[in-house]
């Protein structure tokens, strides 16, 4: 099923050809077709340049008062009347790839060190540097969701790094979809969450030797690493602030006279996004969301059962993943040899996770897809439980390790299953910032599964993430064979009642909104 309104894409090809035949050569008894180019000629124009949402009038005039009354800053771009070739739709994308999708990549990097060098800081251990517990570390990591020189400084500077970086990829995600179309943008979501297993790796190879540094002044190396790091990431701030224009039609600035694109490119772009998804414009970039919005977004039912599957496989094996230095610390290794060992399950994350988010979208099967992701985990979860070698064997328990921290995550086919459900700007808005903090309240319980009482084999803990486990999986064909078939189910029999004339009535007057409309299907 389709998270678009109904016969978006069906009744404007069908409207075309039929408009097509009957026009003969006259251009101005259709406006919709080129005056330029004849019907053979199109196989060179991108499809979705042709046959779109906006070929039906009535229906390009509606959005066209829709995006003057919300002042959408794209709104004179605007042409249902435009086609263009596969080739300019590839080279605008490629300069999204670069400017958009990249540009991401590195903010998030850079936000990612400052978050994933604890783990690194850990098998310096900076827990008895600062007469810290296990315990202590859980609260730590749940404020946070430098200056530290006791348990105090930890929990303030973790809170105070949660807090700087907390509407980050929310932000960042709604700002990517105004570049891509709903088919484009869960891969480059994945292409921007490769940057959360790459940091990690990334920062085991430079802990290698700025844990090394001690001075007088500073004599742990976790300080240094901190400090330095921490730097970088100023750095990549401060440049981003000129890097990321507000919109399509913003990319020329003093500092950037040329722009992203030409004025072509621009309108292609423009109206590629809006074909796609009309309620992209249905709401400008400098408009706040209301807190009578958030309410409304949060009240939403329809969108829970992803909030669910996001918060269970966030949860996930979570715990494993924060306690894995300190296993390995636990088991004999040495600093060194810890952050070596966390490389290898971070790289095969990344293809994982590409992999997984390809799938998802080319057999258009999300909540499917996600299901993957709790079997993969009861199959090493057990064997962590119940083997008597987990915790004991060294290599052992290491494989077990990495083979269940290597699943693909949640995060990329997460976010765009709800950018796609949402179906208006305030909506996308606000469940992307949802689901992330879903995601953070599964982080914070994460942090506080594997206890002091219950370690060092932490049996109590996977016994818990086995039963998470079993919920993520019965959550996901939840969604996928009962829930979202159920609702397609009541809109196509609401809109069905209606009659042609009442269907056309109820798209230009309703006061339904976002994916509440009777003629608005859900993916999943």
């Amino acid at each position: 099923m389709s998270g678009r309104s109904v016969g978006s894409k069906s009744e404007g090809n069908s409207k075309l050809d039929k408009a097509s035949v009957n026009s003969g050569d006259s251009t101005e008894k259709n406006p919709v077709l080129v005056d330029t180019k004849r019907i053979e000629d199109y196989e060179t124009d991108s499809s979705e340049s042709l046959h779109h949402v906006f070929a039906e009038p009535a229906v390009a005039d509606y959005y066209r008062k829709v995006y003057e009354e919300s002042e959408y800053e794209c709104r004179e771009l605007f042409d249902p009347e435009l086609t263009w070739t596969k080739q300019e739709e590839k080279k605008i994308l490629r300069k999204n790839d670069w400017n958009v999708t990249f540009w991401c990549f590195i903010m998030f990097t850079a936000l990612n060190f400052d978050r994933y060098n604890i783990s690194q800081a850990l098998a310096d251990d900076m827990l008895d540097d600062l007469n810290l517990t296990t315990n202590d570390y859980n609260v730590g990591r749940t404020i946070n969701l430098a200056a530290i020189t006791n348990k105090a400084g930890f929990y303030i500077t973790r809170g105070l790094l949660g807090a700087a970086q907390g509407g980050f990829i929310c932000d960042i995600c709604l700002w990517m979809s105004y570049f891509y179309n709903h088919e484009e943008f869960g891969t480059r979501l994945s292409f921007f969450y490769i940057s959360n297993p790459l940091t990690s790796a990334l920062s085991s190879l430079l802990a290698l030797p700025l844990l090394k540094i001690s001075t007088s002044a500073l004599p742990e190396g976790w300080r240094w690493m901190f400090l330095l790091e921490g730097i970088g990431t100023l750095l990549v701030g401060l440049y981003s602030f000129f890097k990321m224009p507000p919109s399509v039609v913003h990319t020329k600035a003093w500092f950037r006279k040329k722009g992203w694109y030409t004025e072509r490119e621009e309108k292609i772009l423009v109206n590629k996004v809006l074909r796609d998804d009309p309620t992209k414009g249905d709401m400008n970039n400098r408009q706040p969301v209301s807190l009578r919005e958030l309410k409304k977004a949060l009240l939403d039912y329809d969108m829970w059962p992803i909030y669910g599957i996001r918060i269970l496989g966030d949860i996930g094996v979570a715990p494993a993943a924060n306690y894995m230095t300190l296993t390995l610390r636990k088991l004999g290794f040495s600093t060194l040899k810890t952050n070596a060992l966390n490389i290898p399950r971070n790289i095969i994350t990344i293809f994982t996770m590409i992999g997984l988010s390809y799938l998802a979208e080319y057999f258009d099967e999300r909540a499917l897809a996600l299901f993957t992701l709790p079997v993969w985990f009861l199959s090493c979860l057990f064997p962590l439980r119940y083997w008597p070698g987990a915790q004991v064997d060294a290599w052992g328990t290491y494989a077990l390790l990495t083979v269940v921290l290597s699943a693909a995550p949640t995060w990329p086919i997460s976010i765009a299953w709800c950018s796609v459900n949402s179906n208006s700007v305030r909506n996308r808005a606000v469940s992307a910032a949802l689901v992330n903090m879903f995601s953070q309240a599964g982080g914070i319980i994460a942090s506080n599964i594997y206890r002091q009482d219950d370690a060092p084999l932490y049996h109590r803990g996977n016994e818990q993430l086995i039963g998470i486990a079993f919920g993520t999986a019965g959550l996901c064909l939840f969604a996928r064979f009962v829930y979202y078939p159920y609702r397609n189910k009541q809109k196509e029999r609401a809109w069905n009642k209606l009659t042609k004339e009442e269907q056309e009535q109820y798209s230009d007057t309703t006061t339904d909104d976002g994916n509440k409309r009777i003629d608005f299907r859900f993916k999943y």
